[in-house]
């Protein structure tokens, strides 16, 4: 097993899947990295795990521009996800599910909306 990069999406995929641990990519610097793709498409690098110290790079938007394969599992079935995502110029335009060959082109308002819709959900009263 080699090494990977950890990147945060809390998107639903073209599927249905939605990763609750995220997703691993063998697509950046293969360093045990940290990234996350933010409400508006953007792949941000939020931390880095030191195996690459000679040369550091920055922390922040990494300006991405390619596809970008992340995969992941569902627990506890271990069912592979895995996905395309086309990034032009830094933004994400397009999801590809390799399952299926279903693709989407991303929405950053529809992210956007569920983070907000899951950060006011307001935990059931215990008093009845």
């Amino acid at each position: 097993m080699g090494m990977f990069d950890d990147v945060d999406f809390e998107h639903r995929m073209p599927d249905g899947f939605l990763a609750l641990g995220g997703y691993q990519s063998k697509d950046l610097d293969c360093a045990g990295d940290c990234y996350e793709i933010t409400a508006d498409g953007r792949l941000v690098a939020t931390s880095r795990s030191g195996y690459q110290s000679e040369n550091p790079k920055p922390l922040g938007d990494v300006h991405y521009d390619g596809v970008l394969n992340i995969y992941g599992s569902e627990w506890p079935s271990l069912k592979p996800h895995e996905y395309d995502l086309s990034f032009v110029a830094g933004e994400l335009r397009v999801i590809r599910c390799s399952q299926t060959g279903v693709e989407v082109v991303f929405e950053p308002k529809a992210l956007a909306t569920m983070q907000n819709d899951s950060a006011q959900a307001q935990p059931a009263s215990l008093d009845g």
